[in-house]
């Protein structure tokens, strides 16, 4: 009830105009000072974003020109996968177990998050190297396929050519397109 009557006060209407309008000017007066701290920030995220955007691409274009890394790849996401398993089903036996153990079961709760924890991030890490190996093994298709069409192409006009160099125009051209497209 001494609230409402507060509020109903003169006095309360006047400082919160007062103090309303001092916010609003700190608010004004400070607002470009913080858009240069988050612009740097910014610029510093956009830098690593594309480097890692980059850096992905690499890694795509690399394993499709290797089979084997292809393989590997693959292998060390199923293994990923396993750990990130294991890590689960453990958090949760301690989990489990917390209530049982007086003294240590705040410890165990604390260990079980960090292994979910640390699970998640396993988990996502594979995740992104199955995306990598997945479109490796699309632009390797795709590679396939160019060179057959274009050696079905030379076939056609001489009887003897088999060979398709891969710095060839036609090729590249149709392989950057497909880059843009899925990369």
């Amino acid at each position: 009830m001494e609230i409402l009557e507060l509020l109903k006060e003169p006095v309360f209407f006047i400082s919160s105009l007062v103090l309303s309008l001092l916010i609003s000017i700190s608010a004004n007066l400070l607002t470009p000072k913080f858009n240069k701290l988050f612009s740097r920030f910014s610029s510093s995220l956009k830098a690593k974003q594309s480097e890692r955007k980059q850096e992905y691409i690499s890694k795509v274009i690399s394993a499709a020109l290797d089979h084997n890394k292809v393989v590997n790849i693959k292998l060390d996401v199923a293994y990923a996968l396993l750990k990130s398993l294991i890590m689960i089903v453990f958090s949760l036996f301690l989990f489990s177990i917390s209530s049982y153990i007086e003294i240590f079961g705040y410890f165990a709760i604390f260990v079980s998050l960090g292994l979910v924890s640390y699970a998640i991030s396993l988990f996502n890490t594979a995740q992104t190297n199955y995306k990598i190996a997945t479109l490796a093994t699309r632009r390797a298709d795709e590679m396939d396929y160019l060179r057959s069409c274009l050696n079905a192409q030379y076939h056609s006009h001489d009887e003897h050519h088999d060979y398709v160099d891969p710095e060839e125009e036609m090729y590249q051209e149709y392989l950057a397109k497909w880059d843009k497209e899925n990369l």
